[in-house]
């Protein structure tokens, strides 16, 4: 079975060799304790095992960093704007569905740098 792959930031850790992640990833992935992922921050990437430590979701690293091939960090590129354009989308959506003002959205259009 393919890994899969979670976006970390090396920034956000307990300084125990454990890495904070989103929930929203963990459940979107459908992710639980103990599955083994692939974790990456720009070029690197590391094999890694889902944990739930003082109540948080994150990633505990069980290899040294590898640098990923050109292709697949322009691929994880691609995938994070997608994402981000996704995001921006739905948001906007849902502002129009519950009807906000214009002005409120024209706000949000410019703190997103959609205008």
């Amino acid at each position: 079975m393919k890994s899969k792959i979670v976006f970390m930031d090396t920034n956000s850790t307990n300084n125990n060799n454990f890495y904070y992640i989103d929930e929203l990833i963990i459940k979107s992935k459908d992710l639980k304790e103990g599955n083994t992922v692939i974790a990456y921050q720009e070029d690197d990437e590391w094999d890694a095992e889902v944990a739930f430590i003082n109540n948080r979701w994150g990633v505990m690293l069980k290899s040294e960093a590898r640098t990923i091939s050109k292709e697949r960090y322009e691929g994880h590129q691609e995938g994070y704007w997608e994402g981000c354009y996704s995001e921006r989308k739905i948001l906007l959506q849902l502002l129009e569905k519950l009807q906000a003002s214009e002005e409120l959205i024209s706000k949000v259009k410019t703190w997103m740098g959609v205008v």
